[in-house]
């Protein structure tokens, strides 16, 4: 694969003669194509023609167009085997509870009467409901959802050959990294109505928190730019740390669920797009499992609901959607076991906007210091001032420009000249002073 992917004097000879057996050994036997599928799925979301495929899979270097089709579908059925195996795991969790019923409480409860997970319980009390350890219950996941539109001009526009807007939906599940399945769902947490208002406002214990973290994210900054800041290298924490900060350090599972050809804005079809979702919910009755339940049960008592997150205008559609389907008769029809959240995919997306309404103005190219003056230095001819536009080259802009302020600063205070100049405002004794005598 090394082969494929790099290119220069740098290139080892032995990745050449790798590539030019693996063809060898194709020719010999044509299911030793490991190389040759891998490389048909990279040059395909490269975008790679048909017609291209055609050739290559003639001299040996990829697989043919079809076969890589394949793969692809054989790829989306291990995403969704391994789905379907997280549901499971979490059907097996059945009606599992550790949690007091003041536990995480905000406000205090009205009374003292215990609340059982039996009295609001999702789960049917069946004899697989037993109790388990919160180390042995399986942690739950959620889906992700957001539109995919791609505008397609053509380069002759006639009566019946006009630009396209096509609308698709990408759709993934993503495995939580702390485990909660051991905190209840049903207990009330309290009264929004004995909150006071100035529980939401910054008192002086954020503000003071809110200083500690600049400081410490101050501190690391110096110590990576500044050498006469390295002898503190082993004394700050690079991240923050937290209750959390194990789980949060290990990777994502997230798993694609596929682009589906559908468009959110339109209700008929995001009802599909929660049928699709539907069957990776825990406890999730099939028509034909409907149809043969000797009891009719058209509650949602053996159902798990699932979040599904997207911006504030996937959320508003996944309620349309909901609300379309309100008068079904069973928890699948009505589709219960998807459920609408939020998610901030914009919200620094949002603060940069800010800042560059702000801050950044074509006016001021010869005001030293400005955004667009630091822009034309360092020749950043990608950074515009609509973010949407170009988020990742905005994005890493201000958080240079940000760490350039800093160091600039300390520098300033601390009478340094260079990065790697010393100063006479710390004490040169500094590095042994801990030291023991």
């Amino acid at each position: 694969m090394s082969a494929a992917s790099s290119n220069g004097p740098n290139v080892k000879s032995e990745n050449r003669v790798v590539t030019a057996m693996s063809i060898i050994f194709m020719s010999r036997l044509p299911t030793m194509n490991a190389l040759q599928r891998n490389l048909g799925i990279i040059l395909y979301n490269n975008h790679l023609q048909k017609d291209a495929f055609h050739i290559l899979s003639k001299i040996g270097i990829t697989t043919s167009y079809s076969t890589m089709n394949k793969d692809l579908h054989r790829i989306k059925d291990f995403a969704d085997q391994a789905v379907q195996r997280m549901k499971k795991s979490l059907e097996e969790n059945g009606c599992q509870n550790t949690a007091e019923p003041n536990d995480h409480s905000y406000t205090k409860l009205e009374n003292d009467t215990p609340t059982s997970m039996n009295d609001h319980s999702y789960f049917k009390n069946t004899p697989e409901c037993v109790d388990k350890p919160h180390d042995n219950l399986s942690p739950a996941y959620r889906f992700n959802l957001d539109n995919l539109d791609f505008h397609l001009k053509v380069r002759d526009i006639t009566q019946d050959h006009q630009n396209m807007l096509k609308h698709y939906v990408q759709l993934m599940a993503v495995k939580d990294r702390v485990n909660c399945e051991h905190l209840p769902d049903t207990l009330q947490i309290g009264n929004l109505v004995d909150v006071a208002n100035n529980e939401f406002l910054p008192n002086a214990d954020d503000i003071s928190g809110l200083r500690e973290d600049i400081i410490k994210l101050t501190a690391t900054l110096l110590v990576n730019h500044l050498k006469y800041f390295k002898v503190f290298e082993g004394t700050i924490v690079q991240h923050p740390q937290h209750t959390f900060s194990k789980e949060m350090k290990e990777k994502s599972c997230v798993v694609p669920l596929g682009i589906l050809p559908l468009n959110e804005n339109k209700t008929s079809e995001m009802i599909d797009v929660l049928k699709y979702l539907h069957k990776f919910v825990p406890g999730h009755r099939e028509e034909e499992e409907i149809m043969n339940e000797e009891i009719r049960d058209d509650t949602s008592a053996g159902m798990r609901t699932i979040p599904c997150g997207g911006d504030q205008l996937s959320v508003e559609r996944l309620k349309s959607a909901h609300s379309a389907r309100f008068d079904g008769d069973t928890p699948e029809e009505r589709l219960e076991g998807v459920i609408a959240m939020v998610e901030d995919f914009h919200e620094k997306m949002n603060v940069l906007q800010v800042i560059m309404d702000k801050f950044y103005a074509t006016s001021s190219a010869r005001e030293q210091g400005t955004l667009y003056q630091l822009r034309n230095v360092i020749n950043r001819r990608n950074v515009v001032k609509t973010v949407s536009q170009d988020y990742h080259a905005d994005s890493s802009f201000i958080d240079l420009v940000t760490d350039c302020h800093v160091i600039t600063a300390a520098m300033e205070h601390f009478n340094l000249e260079e990065v790697n100049s010393t100063s006479d405002r710390i004490p040169a004794d500094i590095e042994t002073a801990d030291v023991p005598t």
